[in-house]
């Protein structure tokens, strides 16, 4: 048998029993070794090496697994190997990787690629691809690694390889993991566990499990999360893998933590994770369980305890220059000085940590950052500062949560475009073929009958199903759109609630305007309460909505003797983009008669009249207050409400008219309906 056969005979065998018995594994590289050399082979010696090299980087034996890596590396360039080499390279770069030596790595791992392609090593294009894609993760270029990750997903799938093919599918995962893409992340974690089932694959499932779990967690199903970590910690107990034991367990521990189990997590990594992390000299692993414990020393009341584990991680972070570390630090330190009221000091940290969030595209982890810098300005008494960190708090939670819904919905209103524009051009051909049909009737009336029949059957069930297919993204689309009306009806909560906070610590003019200002939001958020608790969310009963608006403003406002009738035709349905302006210029109309029409007065009256006359809807409004000047032009007023209304009413394409009446104050608005009605859309 030849020495290359023997050889790969030993590599397979060493394969199989590195991930289940790493005794066992040791045992067949040291006689691989021997067999090497008792044939004087510079290839099986070298092999040998390398797959010891595999064990003792495994075990935490960093410095005698750099040596087997460096001789394997002699051996098969005395050998002329280049298959070898290019493994040796690889997995020299792997090590450094692990270490935080991003530079090196990055070129011995191009070295042994540009290797690869000049001797067309199909297999060994398949590792290299995917171990950049790994070496750019942990360098947090994330849209660099899932490039890679994707080429090493060709190139395996190219020469059939389940394994590495399996292990970029993990990996790809990850990255969608950390930019936030959910369902993707699911989705391609299915497809590598698919494999690796396959392949009987323990260990990489069960880092897939790790990572699922992750995903779970972050979307708030604890009890899936807690079950696949415990899978995960399972199979790396049984495999005797440290390194998965010592990462699964920090983010189990994590998990405890969101679950207030506070003692429990910090007696996990105190017990089971730092000590694997030092005993492998792994010091990102190290630096993550200070930044672990600093958390939970804060959460447990012991605030030095928190500083200082804080700053143990970050020097190890810094010296690593492991930036997606570095940001989790940043965050942590934010949130544990913002809890023992260190305000200002809290912010230092988060507006760093913002700072590489966005470079690093870490979406996830910024809502925190910005809701904790809201409450920080608000305790400072930053009240506008505190309004627009919720607003990015909003943005960024939006954003996480809706990327991939926005994106469908914008894949099925470009599809239901493209079927409805199918189905008009469908309906345009029958019309002509039927037209010519007509005029050929005379000349072949049986032959043109049977043909018109069978295409108007044809057309018929070709209608059909394309009105069908039309139904169903309609269906599909609506529950999106949903979904995203809930989502900003969340958000203008948010606001509605700052607004509210500030008008007790304000001077009266500065009340005046956050009230005005509050009922402006309500008139927005009220139409979205309406719409997210219907089916239709493309239509609002307009009396409904006028009637809660003017109650809210009633409420803000404090004037309860001012009664309120509105009278409108029954079931009026108008379309929400119009409501929302009409909603706006009622707000202000109603807002002025409370504040201004009634003053020192027992009680008073208000009458709103809602009808549709023809072509137009008519909104007409009476008070019995003290009235406008008779001199009162709304055209030239310069009040910002005035302004609004006259804006809001030039949008509809409507006319407006305010002016004193014979008891009060007259207003009447006048919009286009029906085949003016794109004007109101717009």
């Amino acid at each position: 048998m030849s020495n290359l056969k023997i050889n790969n005979q030993y590599d397979s065998l060493f394969r199989v029993k590195i991930n289940n018995n790493p005794k066992q594994a040791i045992k067949i590289a040291k006689e691989q070794y021997q067999v090497g050399h008792d044939r004087n082979n510079d290839v099986l010696k070298g092999s040998a090496l390398n797959n010891l090299g595999l064990v003792f980087e495994r075990e935490g034996e960093i410095d005698t697994a750099r040596i087997m890596y460096s001789k394997a590396l002699q051996h098969f360039e005395k050998a002329k190997y280049t298959t070898g080499k290019i493994r040796s390279m690889n997995n020299i770069a792997m090590l450094n990787t692990h270490l935080g030596e991003y530079k090196v790595a990055q070129n011995i791992l191009w070295d042994a690629l540009q290797l690869s392609i000049k001797t067309d090593d199909k297999k060994s294009k398949a590792m290299l691809t995917g171990n950049l894609g790994y070496l750019y993760e942990n360098m947090s270029l994330y849209d660099s690694a899932g490039y890679y990750y994707l080429k090493s997903i060709q190139h395996s799938q190219a020469i059939n390889d389940s394994l590495k093919e399996a292990n970029a599918w993990g990996n790809l995962a990850v990255i969608m993991k950390n930019k936030g893409s959910y369902d993707s992340t699911i989705s391609y974690i299915h497809k590598s566990l698919s494999l690796r089932a396959s392949l009987d694959d323990k260990l990489g499932m069960a880092i897939d499990q790790h990572t699922l779990a992750q995903v779970y967690q972050h979307l708030g199903y604890f009890e899936k999360a807690e079950e696949n970590f415990l899978s995960a910690l399972a199979i790396g107990n049984e495999l005797e893998h440290q390194m998965l034991i010592s990462v699964a367990g920090g983010n189990y521990a994590n998990l405890l933590e969101k679950n207030q189990k506070f003692e429990e997590a910090k007696s996990i990594i105190l017990n089971n994770v730092l000590p694997i992390d030092e005993s492998m000299n792994n010091s990102t692993g190290v630096a993550h369980s200070y930044n672990s414990l600093g958390k939970l020393e804060s959460e447990l009341g012991n605030f030095s305890n928190a500083i200082n584990y804080h700053k143990r991680a970050l020097n190890i972070y810094k010296e690593a220059g492991k930036r997606s570390g570095i940001e989790d630090v940043f965050t942590s330190m934010g949130v544990t000085l913002s809890t023992y009221g260190k305000y200002e000091l809290s912010n230092e940290y988060l507006d760093s940590a913002i700072i590489i969030g966005l470079e690093i595209q870490d979406y996830p982890s910024l809502p925190l950052m910005y809701k904790t810098k809201a409450q920080n300005q608000y305790f400072l008494k930053d009240y506008k500062n505190a309004l627009e960190m919720e607003l990015q708090y909003a943005i960024y939670n939006d954003t996480i949560y809706n990327r991939e819904k926005l994106k469908v919905v914008n894949e099925l209103q470009i599809k239901y475009e493209t079927e409805k524009k199918k189905l008009e051009n469908t309906l345009l051909k029958a019309s002509l073929i039927e037209e010519k049909l007509v005029n050929e009737q005379q000349r072949l009336k049986i032959i043109g009958t049977s043909i018109g029949m069978v295409l108007l059957a044809s057309l018929l069930g070709l209608y059909v199903r394309s009105f069908k297919k039309e139904k169903k993204l309609r269906k599909r689309i609506e529950i999106l759109n949903r979904e995203v009306h809930h989502r900003v009806k969340n958000n203008l909560a948010i606001i509605k609630r700052l607004i509210s906070i500030s008008i007790n610590d304000q001077d009266p003019d500065s009340v005046r305007k956050s009230e005005e200002l509050l009922s402006r939001v309500e008139s927005i958020s009220l139409l979205h309460d309406i719409l997210c608790a219907q089916d239709n969310t493309d239509q609002v009963d307009l009396k409904l909505y006028l009637e809660k608006l003017c109650n809210c403003i009633q409420d803000i406002i404090q004037s309860p003797k001012i009664k309120l009738h509105i009278n409108s035709d029954s079931n009026l349905l108008i379309k929400a983009d119009p409501a929302y302006p009409i909603g706006l210029i009622t707000n202000e109309i109603v807002t002025n008669s409370f504040k201004h029409g009634f003053p020192n007065v027992e009680e008073g009256n208000i009458h709103i009249s809602v009808k549709k006359e023809k072509e137009y809807l008519m909104i007409n409004y009476r008070d019995d207050g003290l009235g406008i000047s008779e001199n009162f032009n709304i055209k030239s007023s310069n009040s910002y409400g005035m302004k609004l209304i006259k804006g809001l009413s030039e949008q509809l394409k409507g006319h407006i008219k305010l002016e004193p009446s014979e008891n009060g104050t007259f207003f009447s608005l006048k919009i286009p309906l029906y085949e003016k009605e794109e004007n109101i859309n717009r």
